[in-house]
């Protein structure tokens, strides 16, 4: 789930992406904007979620031990990983951000958004706000631009 700010941001610098591509997050909900439609250049694109639906490609919980993580995404790695408007929903949002680095391949980009300050909006929880300090905690091997 994005909003149509982030769905700009992410046209906007369509070009830096590059496949293969993991959409985490990436099920139709009510505020949806569909970001694989906005990068129609990029053919290997997954969409995973935690529950099958609209557009999701692959059911699997950034959560788990990451042995089941790699079986359910088939041992990929990924060059792009978006994950917009996604931490704040996830309980063990530490566990998700060392399961999503580990998915990213070396010189991979993370596109990432997180609210700071944003309305209650629970899908199916919401529970975090970030600030720019905790994002780099968060991931402390990536170099944010």
């Amino acid at each position: 789930m994005s909003s149509v700010n982030i769905a700009r941001w992410v046209k906007k610098n369509a070009s830096l992406a590059k496949e293969p591509v993991l959409e985490i997050g990436a099920l139709r909900v009510d505020e949806f904007v569909d970001i694989r439609s906005a990068l129609p250049h990029l053919k290997d694109f997954t969409g995973c979620d935690l529950q099958a639906g609209e557009n999701v490609d692959v059911v699997v919980d950034m959560t788990s031990d990451f042995s089941e993580i790699e079986q359910r995404l088939e041992k990929r790695r990924f060059h792009t990983i978006y994950c917009l408007s996604v931490l704040e929903h996830i309980p063990d949002v530490f566990m998700a951000c060392r399961n999503i680095d580990r998915l990213l391949m070396a010189g991979g980009i993370l596109f990432l958004s997180v609210p700071f300050v944003f309305r209650f909006h629970a899908y199916p929880g919401d529970y975090w706000r970030f600030t720019p300090e905790a994002v780099l905690t968060l991931f402390p091997h990536l170099n944010f631009q």
